[in-house]
């Protein structure tokens, strides 16, 4: 069966879940690094001079130092992806930084609290939290127990006792937290959109640059094989 798609949904086709993809990657989490190290560098091999010659035994060999792509085009793919995370990071909801799915919460253990305190962040406590209840159904068992006499002559006396035997999960409450999960988790994922718009632009124009020097490096390979 198809999922169907709410108005929401069909309105805002980029979702935090996406930013939330990009931001995870090992690449953007790196692109602070290169904002450090590329000026170095930049700046290290302006003061060497091009070709670098290098001497071997009684033989001189120039070595091009010229790069194959443009730092800038490097530079300003990683300054957009830095920006872009920073964005993600500060604006995208934790429920979806923190689950991709109701299953990873439940692997987790995250307790009632944790939702009701994101659901009330949001303004969303009163229609998403009605399930709250016992998550477990008690069996028990009437024991009775033998209370000796206090008096020599007197016969033992029995009372009964009700004794938990076993616990059960409460069907009704674990079907109704998943489902106000699903409902908490796909309402704020379109919470404040226009930043996730503008953070989803940043990564994919970032993501594009360097896609540009991957290119101009292929390019370069090919050129000079010939």
């Amino acid at each position: 069966m198809n999922k169907i798609k709410t108005s929401e949904e069909h309105k805002y086709p980029i979702s935090w879940i996406l930013v939330n993809s990009l931001g995870k990657l090992k690449f953007s989490k790196n692109s602070y690094y290169y904002l450090v190290i590329v000026p170095i560098i930049v700046k290290l091999l302006e003061k060497i001079e091009n070709p670098l010659t290098l001497q071997f035994g009684g033989s001189i060999v120039p070595i091009n130092l010229e790069l194959p792509f443009s730092w800038y085009f490097f530079y300003f793919g990683a300054v957009l992806i830095a920006i872009a995370s920073v964005l993600y990071e500060i604006f995208c909801p934790e429920l979806i930084k923190n689950y991709r799915n109701y299953g990873e919460f439940l692997e987790s253990g995250q307790s009632d609290e944790y939702l009701d305190r994101v659901s009330r962040k949001y303004k969303l406590s009163y229609y998403f939290l009605t399930f709250l209840g016992d998550p477990y159904i008690e069996e028990k068992a009437k024991e009775k127990i033998k209370i000796a006499p206090k008096r020599r002559f007197e016969e033992p006396t029995y009372e009964e006792y009700e004794k938990v035997v076993d616990y059960k999960h409460n069907i009704k409450y674990q079907e109704e937290r998943k489902n106000a999960f699903n409902k908490l988790y796909n309402q704020i994922k379109h919470k404040n959109i226009t930043i996730a718009f503008i953070s989803f632009g940043l990564y994919l124009l970032g993501f594009s640059a360097f896609i540009w020097v991957i290119i101009e490096n292929i390019y370069f390979v090919i050129k000079h094989l010939n």
